[in-house]
């Protein structure tokens, strides 16, 4: 029999459902007040509540569900399958998804409140209200039980069918008897927060392993940062090498269980960690024999395994009441929207046919044996390509990936990134755009500001796209990160400086100022291994924390040694700021009332090797930091406004501001070593009036400030163009521009001055510390190694990049 995927009579659009869920919102947060703990009077009109279980496996429904749902007068869904979903879609459109109500910003009590208020909304109307969750409805659900208790207390019906959850599956999969010697379960962070102490005689289930010490929820996944300490727990009970088995029920029809086993040990690494997500299960076999207590097997007869509580206030926690937290979470509905980042499903090929592979044994049992000649174009010809390539593999995770049909990247919308992260110029014109634009119209103006820098992009997937980019390319990523030691116990090796620059072969990584030579960047992990000269390993995953700040998460751990909890690393991106004093070095000037006064911003020297920005004014040194603030500068509390500000003065005119003088800079003179891109070196040499390349005066030239032009220079540069900064972190000058050869062929090139033997630089800046701030200047000053002289700049650049784009354009966009 021959199957095709069709597309269904009605399926619901993200728009229809989003105006949905925030007029019930707001219906929901109207009412909140009348609510009570106990109901006064019997209900005018008694409402329905059955609440369902969908299963662990695609469309896991018990015989009868389905009739359920269509009889409905609303219906709610919180399932975590996509073809699930689409089914659920099909056959009710007008379904509330309640997944709209998770978001990375909101801790998960406030989510299951409000779940439980959506239920009971309809109910307390009088109406048939079905909602479904995934696997058992009352297994790890605090929702669910919450809106029975309630609805039942308000003399409504409520009734909850059970579905498959993770555990039988567990039994089933892994051959374990609850009964013999018997079962504890624990969910895993409250074992470690209230000192659970797991029976080493009995079948031990762990739960939730993959977000210990989360109380919030993450789209993107999660981090599990705690992991190592859960383990470390473990290892008090079990010893460090006692097997445990990491287990994730199948979803899908035909697709094996995963069953993995590790020693215990050996979860530390960080490479292992990876693999525990959020769906993860953990399952301890019985390891000791428990000693009958004599009497009472005199008493009763029976063998019964001994465990030991932990004495609390009660063994159930009230889920009833309606408390201060509890109406909180209510009245957060008048301000509900449905959060950016909720992923909407749509209807996908690859889901009709997991759908069509739940209902038809002989459809399974030909998928198993030949995939390939099962999704032939003939038998389902609404495949797509990649779908069809995706569910051929007959991997979990790429039939999750086709099912969901939105992690396609698309080539424009890299494209457009990808030039994002170079200009400057485009960065901060975005910037103002996005500012500027009114939510209701974002797409549009996004899409206008686009196609008017010739960047085509497709807005309305472009966050799908930047998560795809931050995960598969690594100049998103470019920026310095550090992590400091704290604490009385700190271990000193975790005392932490990286700096990233570059993509693809260009990447650089260094580490505590060293370069690593051969490293890996792989769906947002970056790894090395001891080699070349390297004494260490690391594992490191990115990520963008929910202020839109990047980081780094894993562990750097010792050439042949284990990899435990101390070695478990965060590390912050160092925030740079957008502007330094070292753009203005050079003489500024001003009139006021017809007397010339002179500000030169100059480098100083401490010592003889030591030396710092600082600033003269009319020849008198002002001591103090110099800090920049849009162009106003400020010394010791001493404000000047540069060239370009336009601050009033007290009596309403303008203020008098610092026009800098177009002269070469002294501080920007010495000679280049200069390297041309595609192949080729010439040494520069700059004085306040003269240029020569390779020793050879050019014919014209001109010098002006931070610019250099020539012509008629030797054949290989015979006319150039060049800009002059100095490098904050080094205070030593660097150029970058473009050359022409006597051919006419125009190439891109960059130089600096060498630093003199022994120079050092006065600090710390920026926030570092002292430790970090030596290994940051010495890295700069080997311009070779993880853009050098230009490392500011690039970083400076990146930093700006990642704040458009983390911390507005992912907040704001569908």
């Amino acid at each position: 029999m021959e199957y095709s995927v069709t597309d269904p009579i009605l399926f619901p659009s993200r728009a229809a459902h989003t105006r949905a869920w925030e007029e019930l919102a707001h219906a929901i947060a109207a009412n909140s007040d009348t609510i009570a703990e106990t109901a006064a009077t019997p209900p005018a009109v008694r409402g329905d509540l059955t609440i369902i279980g969908s299963g662990i496996e695609t469309v896991g429904f018990a015989l009868g569900d389905e009739a359920l749902i269509r009889a409905a007068d609303a219906v709610f869904f919180c399932v975590a399958d996509p073809a699930t979903v689409v089914w659920l879609k099909s056959i009710r459109p007008d379904a509330y998804d309640l997944y709209v109500l998770y978001d990375d910003n909101k801790v998960r009590y406030t989510t299951y409140m409000q779940m439980t208020e959506a239920m009971l909304h309809f109910v307390r109307q009088g109406q048939r209200v079905v909602a479904i969750f995934y696997g058992h409805p009352g297994i790890f659900v605090l929702s669910t039980h919450r809106a029975i208790l309630i609805a039942k207390r308000e003399g409504h019906r409520a009734v909850m069918r059970p579905g498959v959850c993770a555990l039988d599956c567990l039994c089933a999969d892994l051959g374990v008897d609850p009964c013999h010697p018997g079962m504890q379960t624990h969910e895993a962070t409250d074992m470690l927060i209230r000192g659970r102490i797991p029976d080493t005689s009995l079948h031990v289930v762990l739960w939730q392993v993959g977000l210990i010490g989360e109380m919030g929820f993450r789209r993107k996944g999660y981090i599990n940062e705690n992991f190592s300490v859960f383990i470390e727990y473990l290892q008090k009970y079990y010893g460090d090498d006692y097997p445990i088995i990491h287990y994730v029920a199948s979803r899908y029809p035909t697709i094996d269980p995963l069953i993995e086993s590790y020693p215990l040990s050996e979860l530390h690494d960080p490479r292992v960690q990876v693999r525990v997500t959020g769906v993860s299960t953990f399952y301890l076999p019985p390891k000791d024999n428990a000693e009958a207590d004599r009497d009472m097997l005199y008493r009763l007869g029976l063998l019964k395994p001994g465990q030991e509580l932990r004495v609390a206030e009660g063994p159930l926690r009230e889920i009833g009441k309606y408390g201060s937290r509890e109406r909180k979470a209510f009245r957060a509905f008048r301000r509900f929207q449905v959060p950016k980042g909720y992923q909407w499903q749509e209807d996908t090929g690859a889901s009709r046919f997991l759908i069509a592979l739940r209902q038809d044994l002989d459809l399974c049992r030909r998928y198993t044996h030949n995939p390939r000649e099962t999704l032939s174009p003939a038998a389902f010809p609404n495949l797509t390509e990649r779908e069809r390539g995706l569910l051929i593999t007959r991997d979990p995770g790429a039939i999750q990936v086709a099912a969901k049909g939105s992690f396609v990247a698309s080539i424009t919308n890299r494209t457009m990134l990808t030039t994002l992260f170079q200009k400057k110029t485009l960065q901060l014109g975005l910037l103002k755009h996005v500012r500027q634009a009114p939510a209701e119209n974002l797409i549009s103006a996004l899409q206008q500001w686009s196609e008017r820098n010739g960047l085509p992009a497709d807005w309305e997937r472009m966050r799908t796209d930047i998560d795809l980019c931050l995960r598969d390319c690594l100049f998103p990523w470019t920026g310095i990160y550090c992590a400091e030691t704290s604490g009385d116990n700190a271990v000193e090796q975790n005392r932490r400086l990286i700096v990233l620059t570059g993509d693809g072969k260009k990447a650089r990584l260094s580490v505590d100022g060293e370069p690593v030579r051969r490293f890996t960047f792989k769906r947002g992990t970056l790894e090395w291994r001891s080699a070349l000269g390297r004494v260490d390993n690391g594992y490191l995953r990115v990520d963008v924390d929910s202020r839109g700040h990047r980081r780094l998460i894993g562990s750097i751990w010792p050439q042949g040694e284990t990899v435990p909890a101390e070695h478990r690393l965060v590390l912050t991106e160092v925030p740079l700021g957008h502007q330094h004093p070292a753009s203005l070095v050079g003489t500024h000037i001003r009139d006021v009332n017809g007397k010339r006064e002179q500000l030169d911003i100059m480098v100083m020297a401490s010592d003889e090797q030591s030396r710092h920005l600082g600033i003269r004014l009319n020849g008198d040194i002002l001591e103090g930091a110099l800090c920049l603030e849009g162009r106003k500068l400020t010394v010791n509390g001493q404000a000047f406004l540069m060239a370009g500000s336009t601050a009033l003065a007290e009596n309403g005119h303008l203020e008098p501001v610092w026009q800098k003088d177009n002269a070469i800079p002294y501080d920007l003179c010495g000679a280049y070593a200069t390297k041309i891109l595609g192949g080729g070196r010439y040494l520069l040499e700059l004085s306040p009036d003269e240029i020569r390349i390779d020793g050879v005066r050019p014919i014209t030239m001109e010098l002006a400030s931070g610019q250099v032009s020539w012509s008629g220079g030797p054949e290989k540069v015979r006319c150039g163009q060049l800009t002059l900064l100095l490098d904050p972190i080094t205070l030593l000058p660097f150029l970058f521009g473009t050359v022409e050869n006597q051919l006419g062929v125009r190439t891109r090139c960059h130089g600096f001055v060498p630093p003199a033997a022994g120079l050092s630089r006065a600090g710390p800046e920026m926030g570092l510390s002292q430790w970090h701030w030596e290994r940051l200047v010495n890295l700069a000053m080997r311009p070779d190694q993880s853009g050098g002289s230009m490392l500011w700049y690039q970083v400076e650049k990146a930093n700006l990049a990642a704040t458009i784009v983390n911390a507005y354009l992912s907040r704001r966009l569908p």
